[in-house]
């Protein structure tokens, strides 16, 4: 059962460092080096007790000798029920130089490896320092709601020279997070959209805005108090007005949250800060309503409105990501729902 203390975090056993080996291809000297390029997200133990940092590996960077790098062929092993393979190869920049390679994908339903040849590189000789970056097509897998793995692996790097022979190896794994307390949780936004008319001196449209907002908590843990839920809109165009906050379906129980109106760069923020934590599997929905300037001068450039749910902690490990923190107005198309009359941003 989760409590209210510190959620326990993995300890790996190195951390993603510069990897350099001693390489001897034919008598000759190549010490190569690897460097990987990571983002570290997190996933969870089968009961959420524990956050588990992982580091996703997008990138290997490896130079050395042009002749020791000619020939010779990065190996990813990965952790299938993590990451799975992405369709179609790998890009390796040297410089100027872009090229596609393939990639063999081998391994069972909980281990795969990634191979990849590295080729002969455009007006490379013996004793010349080259330093290659080569994409990792790797895709994480377990997410919202499948964020949760029994031991997840560390991806591992190996370089193989052209006699096969293992020149290089290193473990990736991130460097855990800072402690922080609580339960893990995670939070859902959906919003019915709707349009007011706008008339400037030159031209007429219309503006999408939230009439209604809906914040699911997803658990295992309630919604944090101090958690945001934050509303753009342009400043120029509307007035946003917050009609009632409410638990669930019921306007008569309503929420207390604290409210706060900035404007900055042409959007003005409504933001409502939960003053008491959101229980598991429970919602609120918020009523809002917004008032039209009378007009409005050449419009050249907007604001999209925008709703979010933002913890009170920065990147909180504790949060899942459900995909659904934020909502933006958009067509079927997926482009912003606006009037041609205006050219917009988000």
């Amino acid at each position: 059962m989760l409590g209210s203390g510190a959620v326990g975090l993995s300890t790996p056993l190195t951390t993603s460092k510069r990897a350099t080996a001693a390489t001897r291809d034919e008598g000759v000297s190549l010490p190569l080096e690897v460097v990987p390029h990571v983002t570290t997200s997190y996933i969870f133990d089968p009961q959420y007790a524990s956050v588990l940092p992982y580091a996703e590996l997008f990138a290997v960077e490896v130079s050395g000798d042009a002749a020791a790098l000619t020939g010779s062929v990065i190996e990813v092993d990965f952790d299938s029920r993590v990451a799975s393979p992405v369709d179609g190869g790998s890009v390796l920049r040297a410089g100027r130089q872009m090229l596609h390679l393939p990639v063999t994908v081998s391994g069972s339903a909980d281990s795969g490896t990634l191979t990849i040849p590295l080729p002969t590189l455009e007006g490379s000789t013996t004793g010349v320092h080259e330093n290659v970056t080569v994409g990792i097509p790797l895709n994480r897998t377990a997410r919202f709601p499948n964020d949760a793995v029994d031991g997840p692996r560390a991806s591992v790097i190996r370089i193989r020279n052209r006699s096969d022979r293992v020149t290089n190896e290193m473990t990736v794994l991130a460097d855990p997070p800072a402690p922080v307390t609580g339960s893990v949780w995670g939070a859902s936004v959906a919003v019915v959209w709707d349009d007011i008319a706008l008339r400037g001196d030159h031209s007429a449209g219309r503006y999408s805005i939230p009439a209604f907002v809906r914040v699911d908590s997803i658990g295992p843990g309630a919604v944090p108090a101090g958690t945001q839920i934050v509303v753009d809109v342009d400043a120029a165009l509307v007035r946003l007005v917050v009609d009632q906050v409410f638990a669930g379906d019921d306007p008569l129980d309503v929420l207390e949250v604290d409210q706060t109106v900035t404007t900055n760069g042409g959007a003005r923020t409504t933001a409502l800060t939960l003053r008491d934590p959101l229980p598991a599997r429970s919602s609120l929905s918020i009523a809002l309503s917004a008032v039209a300037t009378p007009s409005v001068a050449e419009l050249r450039d907007l604001n999209f409105a925008r709703v979010s749910v933002t913890g009170s902690i920065p990147s909180n490990p504790l949060q899942r990501v459900t995909g659904s923190e934020a909502a933006s107005p958009v067509s079927d198309s997926g482009r912003p729902r606006a009037d041609s009359a205006f050219t917009s941003t988000i």
